[in-house]
């Protein structure tokens, strides 16, 4: 029947009706459809029009009008009427994409390419379908101006890929955005899980550290990340320095110590260790009522500086209020 209507408009198309031959074959076609479609409803009707029929007609009627009539209009409204029988109908899909590339139709474009890219996900199409999302994103965020929806395909793309690098990195910049900080949060650790480049690491570590203490006010949480960033790299001052904020503010002194004596072994200059062997001195005394240990630190910041005056008066009164005094007179008597 469809060669036959074809052959006539054909035969028709070379005079001057032709363009009309191809409407009338059009018309009779969707109407010959929606007569069919009521027909079968009926319970006595030997008339049986099935999804898959419907489809291959509107098919038909679509090609029809994108090629004879150059109606591409009528062309998409097929091409829905097929989806609506056959949602799985990838041709109509793909042809439906292509229309939709029309300047001004980028809203549809963005629901037939996140369609095709679960289909995809499903093995129907070969396409690539965090390729069609993340044209889809682009066109949401660009286009459209569509937070909502930027949002929605970016956590398409993770359903679908949970290790996906440039969605979770995009999800976390719209996060950030609305203000989400606990998200903001997660998404970055997720992507710790994800990188292996060292210096993305690095950033992440930042990042999520000061998530974690400036805005969710975990400073635990963000201590225990600028320790991990340190560990990676002894060099990191980003990390130094929160980590010589966070460990007096969680009242971690032993670690802080710890953390001086580090900073002491990666340096060989008397000027950076020796003020280092002080503030542990000062440590010592004040937070952690060691008076022997911090007079330890004191020696050794004279063995760098014999002449530093802070650390002399402080050994000489230290050695004083714990009644040592022979260390205290020999003291006296090196610096007489």
């Amino acid at each position: 029947l469809i060669s036959q209507v074809e052959r006539l408009a054909t035969l028709n198309a070379a005079g001057t009706a032709g363009r009309d031959a191809w409407q009338r074959a059009v018309d009779g076609v969707i109407k010959a459809i929606k007569l069919g479609l009521e027909a079968s409803k009926e319970d006595d009707s030997d008339v049986l029009v099935t999804p898959d029929l419907v489809r291959e007609l509107y098919l038909y009627v679509a090609a029809w009008q994108r090629e004879h009539l150059e109606d591409l209009v009528g062309a998409e409204k097929s091409l829905t009427a097929a989806l609506e029988h056959e949602p799985h109908c990838v041709p109509a899909l793909m042809q439906l994409e292509e229309l939709q590339r029309e300047s001004g139709r980028e809203a549809a474009l963005v629901s037939t390419l996140r369609r095709l890219a679960e289909y995809a996900d499903q093995g129907e199409v070969a396409r690539d379908s965090a390729e069609l999302r993340r044209e889809a994103k682009v066109l949401a965020e660009t286009v459209l101006e569509d937070p909502a929806m930027v949002d929605a395909i970016l956590r398409e793309m993770l359903e679908a890929n949970d290790g996906d690098e440039w969605a979770l990195s995009e999800l976390t910049r719209v996060c950030e955005d609305q203000g989400t900080k606990e998200e903001v949060y997660a998404l970055l650790m997720r992507q710790l899980e994800t990188v292996v480049d060292p210096e993305q690491q690095s950033e992440l570590r930042h990042r999520a550290a000061a998530v974690a203490a400036d805005d969710l006010g975990d400073h635990v949480g963000a201590l225990e990340l600028y320790e991990q960033a340190l560990d990676d790299d002894p060099e990191d001052q980003v990390a130094a320095d929160a980590l010589r904020k966070l460990y007096p503010k969680l009242g971690r002194y032993e670690d802080m110590l710890r953390f001086i004596e580090r900073l002491v072994d990666q340096s060989s200059d008397s000027e950076v260790r020796v003020p280092l062997f002080i503030e542990s001195a000062q440590i010592c005394i004040e937070k952690l009522e060691a008076p022997s240990e911090a007079i330890e630190h004191l020696n050794a910041a004279l063995l760098e500086d014999p002449g530093h005056a802070d650390a002399v008066v402080g050994l000489l009164r230290l050695l004083e209020s714990e009644g040592r005094d022979d260390e205290r007179a020999d003291v006296l008597m090196q610096k007489i």
